[in-house]
């Protein structure tokens, strides 16, 4: 696998391109920790490190700077709050998976990134409302947020706004 990651990485000439391959690669990570944690009710730390670390390429290639690195911490502030009153709330895996995500989506478009918190919340308080079961994977919501703060940041730059 990280000669195949190795050689899509090179095959991006362009910054575009690059930026492009770590946004997808940290997509496919933090998909797969989402997965796990619907699974298992943990996310690993490990996929939560190769997320990062495409992300960081990603925030690199796009030339983003540290206003994209301000999209971790809008996306985790929210949760690091609700953890730090009351951690069987949110766990901290939760956490550090939104800062990752916020990461991610940072390299798109920074201000995106407060929908990761504000979607998956929304989204697992539907889910509890609907359904009678009390432990429910967070990163499975995580995750679909960011996806869907990604989405409406790319459609609004295609658009002509500036996302």
């Amino acid at each position: 696998l990280g000669l195949s990651v190795a050689g899509i990485v090179a095959l991006a000439t362009d910054a575009a391109a690059l930026a492009f391959v770590g946004v997808m690669l940290g997509l496919a990570a933090l998909g797969s920790a989402a997965w796990i944690d619907a699974r298992s009710l943990r996310i690993p730390n490990s996929l939560v490190v190769v997320a990062g670390a495409f992300g960081v390429v990603a925030i690199d290639a796009a030339d983003g700077g540290a206003g994209s690195l301000f999209g971790a911490v809008v996306a985790f502030s929210p949760l690091l709050l609700m953890h730090l009153v009351d951690p069987r709330a949110i766990g901290f895996g939760d956490v550090k998976y939104a800062a990752v995500a916020g990461l991610v989506v940072g390299a798109v478009s920074w201000p995106a990134a407060i929908g990761v918190p504000l979607v998956a919340l929304v989204g697992v308080s539907v889910a509890r409302l609907l359904t009678r079961v009390r432990r429910r994977a967070f990163g499975p919501h995580l995750f679909a947020a960011t996806v869907a703060s990604i989405a409406l940041a790319t459609w609004i730059a295609s658009a002509g706004g500036s996302a």
